[in-house]
């Protein structure tokens, strides 16, 4: 085992080498709002996908997705019952779960799961729905675009490619 790169982002997970061994993609859970100074909501959880050269350096950011935040409940710690004035709002995550690499190394799958999720899990379901989208890898979008479901399909999981490139 040897450190590679000392990357300032949140832990980078579910590294993916390059079908050439050149690249590796990976990806980062983030808050959005970064900073959140409003005590009244809380941040989305998105996820943001990178890829770098093999030996650590050239860490560039490929794409995001984008959520929601939520609001608390008022009064705070009323359980969002019928005693709330206001029972507040899931904050939406939408998280990325699974890069994959074509095999020509030109495009990236992304698996993209939609949550929603309450500040102290309280009322949290966990249930989500997952679609697919696939990103150009030689001319990543700058600034980050927000992931749109580009190949709507029921539910999916765990992206890959066939070795015909589909």
């Amino acid at each position: 085992r040897a450190r590679i790169a000392d990357v300032t982002l949140p832990a980078a997970r579910l590294p993916s080498w390059s079908p050439n061994g050149q690249k590796i993609a990976f990806l980062t859970d983030w808050l959005e709002p970064e900073a959140n100074t409003n005590t009244t909501k809380f941040p989305a959880l998105i996820g943001r996908a990178f890829t770098m050269n093999a030996d650590g350096g050239n860490v560039q950011p490929m794409f995001r997705t984008a959520g929601r935040e939520g609001t608390k409940e008022t009064p705070l710690g009323c359980l969002r019952t019928n005693t709330c004035s206001d029972s507040g709002l899931d904050a939406l995550d939408i998280l990325l779960t699974n890069l994959a690499w074509s095999t020509d190394g030109a495009t990236l799958a992304a698996t993209v799961c939609v949550r929603t999720r309450w500040y102290n899990n309280d009322k949290s379901t966990g249930d989500a729905a997952c679609h697919l989208s696939t990103h150009n890898v030689a001319t990543p979008n700058n600034p980050l675009p927000v992931v749109g479901f580009t190949k709507l399909i029921d539910q999916a999981t765990d992206a890959s490619w066939g070795p015909n490139g589909h």
